[in-house]
């Protein structure tokens, strides 16, 4: 069973995250507030108390987010990118600062993080975005 959390409530959020408690959910989607850089804490930690609360271990149950992705060593690109206000959770930073921002995420509870392509720009910067992240963002998570 999947659960999701979008953007509602703090009572729907409950509903929801109590759901997400059941016995047979396997896998929960966490979605900060529209932030930069904002890793989902307080709903994990209320899938927790939900999960304690139903004599589950949270651990059993699979945790991913997602957040639009800004990398880049260019300190001007950069700048240009934080400013920006997609509507969604943005990690923007060069690779220690995107490597915190996801250590982060992780920290709140995620497992699994999803990055749309769609905001990396062309083929070619998309290629130079992915080896980045893989030679130097990636490796702190193995």
């Amino acid at each position: 069973m999947a659960w999701r959390s979008g953007y509602v409530t703090p009572e729907q959020e409950g509903r929801r995250l109590n759901l997400a408690a059941s016995p047979k959910a396997r896998r929960a989607v966490l979605e900060s507030a529209p932030q930069p850089a904002d890793p989902p804490v307080g709903v994990a930690f209320v899938l927790q108390g939900h999960c304690h609360q139903a004599g589950r271990d949270p651990g059993e149950i699979h945790v991913s987010t997602q957040a639009l992705l800004y990398l880049s060593t260019g300190k001007e690109w950069l700048r240009e990118k934080r400013q920006a206000r997609p509507g969604r959770p943005v990690i923007a930073g060069t690779p220690g600062e995107v490597t915190a921002i996801i250590a982060r995420y992780q920290d709140a509870g995620a497992d699994e993080l999803i990055i749309p392509d769609y905001t990396l720009g062309s083929m070619a910067r998309k290629k130079d975005t992915c080896d980045l992240f893989m030679q130097q963002v990636a490796p702190a998570f193995r």
